[in-house]
C-alpha cells in the first residue's frame, strides 16, 4: 500500500509540474510527508526535479531566456550553498512547520492573482534570488520567489515555461552536486530514487502533453485551491 501511495502522490506531483512548469516539490511533499522524513523528501524531490526540467526543456527550449535573469540565477547559486549548510542541522519539526506555513502563503498569493508593478526588475535579481536559493537548498523549494517575480515581468507563457524550467534545471545540478559532496545520496535514497523513476518520467511526459491539450486556466484554480489546503494540514498536525 505504502509503495502504490508513494508512486501515485510522484506521478501526480510531477504531472502538476509537466503540466505548469511549477509545483513538483510544493505538491510532493505534503503527500510524501505521511511516509517519508522530510529531509528525505527533499533529497529526493531536487533530484527528480532535475529530470523532470530536462522533459520540459526538451519541448520549450527555443523559447528559454536566462540571459535576461541570469544576475537572479547567480545569487540563487550563490545562497543554495547557505541552504544546503543549514539541511544538516535544521530541527525537521521546524523546517516542517515553514514548509507549511510558506504553501499557505503562496496558495494565498495564487489565488486571489496578487501582482507588483516592478518598474526596475533588475534592482530585485538579488533578494529574490537570495530568497529561492536559501529555499532551494534547506528545502527544496526554489519556486515561489521567483515564481511570482517572473509573473511579474514582461515574458509571455512559452518563454515564462522555458526561463522557469531553465532556472530550475541549473540550480538542480547545483544542489545535486552538492548533496553529493555531503554525502546525502546513501545506498538507502538511491534505491528509492531508482525505484520510483518511471513514475516521475511517466507523470511529467503526460503533463507536458495534456498542457497542449487541456484548458490551462482551470487546472491552475484546482492546484492554487489544493497547495494551501495542503500546507493548512501540515500545520494543523505539527501544531494540533
Amino acid at each position: 500500500m505504502e509503495f502504490m501511495y508513494i508512486g501515485a502522490a510522484l506521478f501526480f506531483s510531477t504531472f502538476v509540474q509537466g503540466f505548469t512548469s511549477f509545483g513538483f516539490s510544493l505538491v510532493a511533499i505534503p503527500l510524501l510527508s505521511l511516509f517519508l522524513d522530510t529531509k528525505l523528501i527533499i533529497i529526493i524531490t531536487v533530484t527528480y526535479s532535475l529530470v523532470i526540467n530536462c522533459i520540459i526543456i526538451k519541448k520549450y527550449y527555443r523559447d528559454t531566456n536566462l540571459k535576461k535573469i541570469l544576475p537572479l540565477l547567480i545569487s540563487a547559486i550563490i545562497f543554495t550553498f547557505v541552504g544546503v549548510s543549514y539541511l544538516q542541522t535544521i530541527d525537521e519539526y521546524i523546517l516542517t512547520l515553514v514548509i507549511g506555513i510558506l504553501l499557505v502563503i503562496i496558495g494565498f498569493i495564487n489565488n486571489f492573482g496578487i501582482r507588483f508593478s516592478l518598474k526596475k526588475p533588475e534592482n530585485y535579481y538579488l533578494p529574490v534570488g537570495a530568497v529561492s536559493g536559501v529555499l532551494n537548498g534547506i528545502g527544496g523549494i526554489a519556486g515561489p520567489p521567483v515564481l511570482v517575480f517572473l509573473s511579474n515581468i514582461d515574458l509571455n507563457r512559452s518563454q515564462f515555461k522555458a526561463t522557469l524550467s531553465s532556472y530550475f534545471l541549473t540550480l538542480n545540478v547545483v544542489t545535486i552536486l552538492t548533496y553529493i559532496y555531503k554525502g546525502f545520496y546513501t545506498p538507502e535514497n538511491l534505491n528509492i530514487i531508482w525505484t520510483y523513476l518511471p513514475c516521475v518520467v511517466v507523470g511529467t511526459a503526460i503533463g507536458v502533453y495534456t498542457s497542449t491539450k487541456v484548458e490551462e486556466k482551470l487546472f491552475k484554480k484546482i492546484i492554487n485551491l489544493a497547495i494551501p489546503v495542503m500546507g493548512l494540514n501540515i500545520v494543523w498536525k505539527l501544531l494540533g
